[in-house]
């Protein structure tokens, strides 16, 4: 399921992020919500929440997503330093602007 949600930034301007959620990680998915998004030509972060692991972040990256939520893959471990590392390594090699949120 692909839903828009309007935040508020600490500054008070208004963002639009576009959430995937629901089941399994879809990369084709996550595809499609950054052509949305990039056909808008808004600044729009496209936030995945769930399904993100250290084996598929830079490939969920490389398909638009922009910031990333992983609960269970960084919880779940008795090292969060090692993973959160893990993650931003595999991250640096897809994008600079790329990030561990």
């Amino acid at each position: 399921m692909l839903y828009h949600k309007r935040i508020s930034s600490a500054t008070g301007a208004n963002r639009s992020r576009r959430r995937v959620r629901g089941g399994a990680l879809c990369q084709a998915a996550v595809e499609r919500a950054r052509k949305l998004i990039d056909a808008a030509g808004r600044d729009i972060r496209l936030e995945v929440d769930g399904g993100i692991k250290v084996q598929n972040i830079q490939r969920v990256a490389a398909a638009g997503a922009d910031t990333f939520v992983a609960g269970s893959a960084i919880f779940g471990r008795p090292d969060y330093k090692a993973v959160i590392s893990a993650m931003r390594i595999e991250l640096s090699r897809v994008s600079p602007a790329s990030r561990v949120a």
